[in-house]
């Protein structure tokens, strides 16, 4: 098959969001089981047209309704879009999803990153189209695997990280602990930030540091005890993947969107404040009940990828046996 990918990612080694490095895990799984993916669209053969973003913009060429005019010029092709985003509190001044419902409604197949994401459009919009499915994100277990994580747990040490500065990753959860830390009811806890903090705030108790990606993320992650997470109405979480298949328990927002779903048995969800601060007592004395339970096959980027792949070659035996009965 040949595949064309909306989005590709820069080749240097740098820290950026989740979907590129969705984009990177698929391209370099694809290419590994003999399949081409390109990222222009000036070849005719194009099997799969799999859609990231349905705007265009750095590191995305073509908008969909360019992608909609080529399929006029290749009937054979099929165009996927992987739903990964949303409007809700996200971005408060964005009217994306007009964009992203009419990119639904003209694709031929439709991958939500969450069950969460897909009841959200299905429900707010009526979306009652066929031809759409769910596929859990997954982290690079190269890097994001419980080797030499650090057992020593004299301290509760939190950690987590963010490529976004958005206020929505919680930054209202992360400033308040930073004022606790400093008092001596909570010396025991330690709070590790990795990535870009927002900028109207700046943390005294809490150990920040610039983005890191790959092997120097996740050693520092297994550095760490807990995963944190504060993170709201996220459509498919990354960060919170990685975490975990560092090894780490994990404290999740009551209204972490997919993330919830993702963590059901792994952690313990929180609403607040005073809730975090009690649902971090209780993983720390029932610990390895919640390491027991981290599924890291269903973490993985190879199960992910190797789920995108069993979806294109399904659609693919569909053409063939469709242009075969013609």
């Amino acid at each position: 098959m040949k595949v064309f990918i909306s989005l590709e990612p820069p080749s240097n080694n740098i820290a950026y969001g989740g979907g590129l490095f969705f984009v990177k895990n698929l391209k370099d799984f694809l290419i590994k089981n003999n399949h081409s993916v390109v990222h222009n669209i000036e070849d005719n053969d194009i099997d799969i047209i799999l859609i990231i973003d349905p705007r265009n913009g750095p590191m995305k060429k073509y908008s969909y309704l360019d992608l909609l005019q080529y399929k006029k010029v290749n009937l054979n092709a099929k165009i996927v879009y992987r739903v990964n985003e949303c409007d809700i509190k996200r971005y408060p001044q964005s009217s994306l999803e007009p964009i992203i419902v009419d990119c639904i409604n003209k694709s031929d197949y439709v991958v939500f990153v969450s069950n969460w994401l897909k009841d959200y459009y299905c429900d707010k919009y009526n979306i009652n189209k066929a031809n759409i499915t769910h596929i859990l994100p997954g982290c690079n277990s190269d890097f994001f695997n419980p080797i030499n994580k650090n057992k020593k747990r004299e301290k509760i040490k939190l950690v987590t990280h963010h490529w976004s500065n958005n206020f929505n990753k919680g930054f209202e959860i992360y400033n308040c602990l930073d004022k606790l830390l400093n008092l001596e009811a909570y010396r025991n806890i330690e709070f590790t930030y990795i990535g870009n903090y927002i900028e109207n705030y700046k943390p005294k108790n809490i150990n920040v540091i610039e983005p890191k990606v790959g092997y120097e993320l996740s050693r520092i992650i297994k550095q760490n005890n807990i995963y944190l997470t504060a993170s709201q109405y996220e459509p498919g979480g990354n960060h919170n993947i990685e975490g975990v298949c560092c090894g780490l328990p994990i404290l999740y927002r009551e209204n972490g969107g997919s993330i919830k779903e993702q963590s059901i048995d792994i952690g313990e969800e929180y609403s607040d404040i005073n809730s975090l601060l009690e649902k971090i007592e209780l993983i720390n004395k029932n610990y390895e009940n919640y390491i027991t339970n981290i599924d890291y096959d269903k973490f993985n980027s190879n199960r992910c990828s190797h789920d995108y792949l069993n979806f294109f070659e399904n659609i693919f035996k569909k053409c063939i046996r469709k242009e075969t009965v013609i």
